[in-house]
């Protein structure tokens, strides 16, 4: 009886030795803050790559993604919060990240921009340095994907330039709020979370975003009037903690990265389409979508041009990128 006690003791023993002497399998999981809705375009293009670095990193990496800005994480306070650990991960536009990374905020220059292509033509003289910039603050960069074209979504009409004076507009950076304070307007930077209740309570007459935005959020109930002004462009940076990145492997950082790289085109391809589709959907709304009138366009572009003075000022760089980019592009 005790050779049988022995022997099972013995047993029990070198199973334990042989369980602890498997390898622990390392299990990152990252929570991403996004302040888009469920529905928003950049929201779904999040949860693919979400469910596409699980696949390539077999289980290895998990991804929650937390929208509509249920983590209380919004505005340029997103980069820091990514900065900082305070969220592995967050999606956010390039603009917001101007205040640690000043040529971040290039991009949206009212009318430097003209179409996606020209868009992308911008990234490739000015994407290095932004990602550079973005890495000595502890954030790493894994894929941009711009927005469609801001437009301008308002309670009143805008037939002429001077329909714009005291119209008490959200804009998404200081770039737009100087551009619009030299139309006579009364710009008000706000994150775009915070937009619906400012509409809701009379605190706007006026923002200016993305026609998916409008429609995800349903402007037509608020606003009758939308004005498809073009006026500039901006993207979106999925934003990584250097830290948190550094705690993967080798082989799984280069699967996300490879990841990243293949979807992103994917991902560009997803917003050129989103444009025509939010425009019916704002239609069927009842809201009232339209060209600007020449004169609003005439003035709008004299107005982009002290902004774009302002940007030479305070970014020494900022002008020959410009003058680079306007070479790819053929434009003077």
């Amino acid at each position: 009886m005790f050779a049988t006690r022995l022997a099972r003791a013995a047993l029990a023993s070198t199973m334990m030795l042989g369980i602890l002497s498997v390898p622990a399998i390392s299990q990152d999981n990252w929570d991403m803050a996004l302040p888009w809705g469920p529905n928003e375009f950049h929201t779904l293009n999040a949860q693919k790559f979400a469910e596409t670095a699980s696949e390539v990193t077999d289980g290895a990496l998990t991804i929650t993604i937390h929208a509509g800005g249920v983590l209380g994480i919004k505005g340029p306070e997103t980069v820091r919060s990514v900065r900082d650990g305070i969220v592995p991960m967050a999606d956010a536009p390039l603009s917001q990240a101007v205040g640690e990374v000043p040529i971040a905020g290039i991009e949206s220059l009212p009318y430097l921009v003209a179409s996606p292509e020209e868009l992308a033509a911008l990234h490739e003289v000015a994407m290095d340095e932004i990602k550079a910039g973005l890495a000595g603050h502890n954030v790493k960069v894994l894929y941009v994907v711009p927005w469609p074209a801001n437009q301008i979504f308002s309670r009143r009409e805008i037939r002429t330039p001077e329909d714009f004076r005291g119209l008490k507009i959200r804009t998404p950076d200081s770039n737009a709020a100087q551009f619009f304070e030299a139309l006579g307007a009364v710009p008000v930077q706000m994150p775009i979370a915070d937009v619906l209740p400012s509409l809701a309570s009379g605190a706007l007459d006026a923002t200016t975003t993305s026609m998916t935005t409008a429609a995800d959020q349903k402007y037509w109930e608020f606003l009758p009037y939308a004005y498809l002004t073009r006026h500039l462009w901006t993207s979106n940076a999925m934003l990584v903690n250097q830290d948190s990145w550094n705690a993967l492997s080798p082989e799984n950082q280069a699967a996300v990265e490879a990841a990243a790289a293949e979807l992103q085109p994917q991902f560009w391809e997803v917003s050129g389409g989103e444009d025509a589709k939010a425009i019916e959907r704002l239609r069927e709304g009842g809201m009232t979508v339209e060209e600007p009138s020449e004169a609003v366009v005439e003035a709008m572009r004299a107005a982009a041009q002290p902004v774009w003075e302002g940007a030479y000022q305070r970014i020494p760089e900022a002008e020959a990128m410009i003058e680079a980019y306007q070479a790819a592009i053929g434009r003077e």
